[in-house]
């Protein structure tokens, strides 16, 4: 009886010590237990669980990546790839693969390289990576990013080399237009500093024949007033002294009268030097009464035929504007007279749709190359088209010159209309 006994108290302490087993597992206090002879019982499900939620992990991540993988077994030479894999180097999707097939698709320029990456990779175990282009089928170009490493096996020998490819074509597209935009910019900001600089030193260069020039209208100006004018005065005076002397009234309504066209003359040069300075026309009449002005002047003392289109419209509001425009009209229609070997030029002045005023100034003369505007050396530079052009720039305007030898000239001045009309 006494054994009995015994034995229902060790069934039932075995039996507590199997509830206590389940309980521990369930509640992950232990991973196995183990026996006398060897483990009895593993957490297999747990353990199962666990690595099918880490691989449904690493397909998420390879495919949001896009990634493709690949796994060689250096000594049988299996080669498995995934499905993305065979996508990015275009092979078949189903089906064995070998290695030559994926070198096949290998351009050309790129090819020796990834051959020799292959090689060592079964050989040497390390890290490998690589950028190079691959040819679809279909002709199109692929940029593929790869990375592997290779792994010893219980031998000591390379067992196998894992890697991962991706497809980069866009971010190649992207770094390559990057690299196009930086080149252009580039080349602009330097096409921009030599403007710069040439502009720099055709300034200095026009600074200098400033002076020259100031110095070369002084002269003028002196000359006409000693040469004419004075002259025209001293001998008025000297007449006068002759009056004072002559006593017969015949002689003396001559010398008068030769005062007078003596007088006549000095006033009238006084007054054509002062219209060349500053026509009053310009100022009462605006710009369309300056260049109507300048027809008739132009018409007197050379002989040159101005056919003039204005519109009132294009009026300019500021004054600096007015006398801005007209003095370039001036320049461009002397121009004309000095080299275009004709006897006449159209002068038009309008409004545009996009609210501003263009002065055109057209022969039909010689013309000329254009290029001599952009070549010209600064010793060169003179107060002609290079001083229109800024002097208009710096109010916001610009000029544009259609020209040709032999087919005349057309230049069109365009500046703000900054009135709010």
């Amino acid at each position: 009886m006494s054994d009995n006994t015994d034995n229902m108290e060790e069934l039932k302490k075995r039996l507590q010590e199997a509830e206590n087993i389940v309980e521990a597992l369930r509640g992950d206090e232990v991973d196995a237990v183990v026996s006398k002879s060897n483990v009895a019982l593993l957490r297999l499900r747990q353990t199962e669980e666990k690595l099918r939620k880490s691989e449904e992990h690493l397909r998420i991540a390879l495919k949001i990546g896009k990634i493709g993988t690949i796994y060689l077994d250096v000594q049988s030479g299996k080669l498995e790839m995934s499905m993305r894999a065979r996508q990015i180097y275009g092979l078949t999707l189903e089906g064995e693969v070998t290695v030559a097939q994926i070198l096949n698709t290998v351009h050309p320029d790129d090819r020796p390289e990834i051959e020799k990456k292959w090689s060592e990779c079964k050989t040497i175990a390390a890290e490998f990576e690589n950028e190079y282009r691959v040819i679809h089928p279909d002709g199109s170009l692929r940029w593929v990013s790869s990375g592997s490493e290779s792994f010893l096996d219980a031998q000591g020998r390379v067992g196998f080399n894992i890697g991962m490819v991706k497809d980069i074509t866009e971010k190649k597209i992207r770094e390559n237009q990057l690299m196009a935009f930086n080149q252009t910019l580039e080349k602009r900001v330097k096409q921009r500093t030599e403007q710069v600089e040439s502009q720099t030193r055709q300034l200095r260069a026009l600074a200098n024949r400033l002076t020259r020039v100031e110095h070369e209208e002084r002269k003028r100006l002196a000359k006409i007033l000693h040469d004419h004018v004075q002259q025209l005065l001293v001998g008025a005076r000297f007449q006068l002294g002759s009056i004072k002397r002559c006593k017969q009234m015949a002689q003396i309504q001559d010398i008068v009268d030769t005062i007078d066209d003596t007088l006549g003359q000095a006033i009238q040069t006084s007054r054509s030097l002062a219209l060349d300075l500053s026509p009053p026309a310009l100022r009462e009449g605006g710009l369309c009464g300056g260049l109507q002005w300048l027809a008739l002047h132009m018409q007197k003392t050379n002989e040159f035929t101005l056919h003039l289109e204005l519109d009132n419209q294009a009026e300019p509001d500021d004054n600096n504007t007015r006398i801005l425009l007209f003095e370039c009209a001036r320049e461009l229609i002397l121009n004309a007279v000095k080299h275009a070997h004709v006897s006449e030029a159209r002068v038009r002045l309008k409004k545009n749709a996009d609210r501003c005023i263009a002065l055109i100034v057209q022969d039909k003369g010689t013309g000329f190359n254009q290029d001599i505007l952009t070549d010209r050396i600064p010793e060169d530079a003179t107060f002609g088209l290079f001083s229109i052009q800024e002097r208009l720039a710096d109010i916001g305007g610009e000029i544009k010159i259609a020209s040709r030898p032999g087919s005349g000239t057309h230049t069109t001045l365009i500046v703000p209309l900054f009135s709010g009309q």
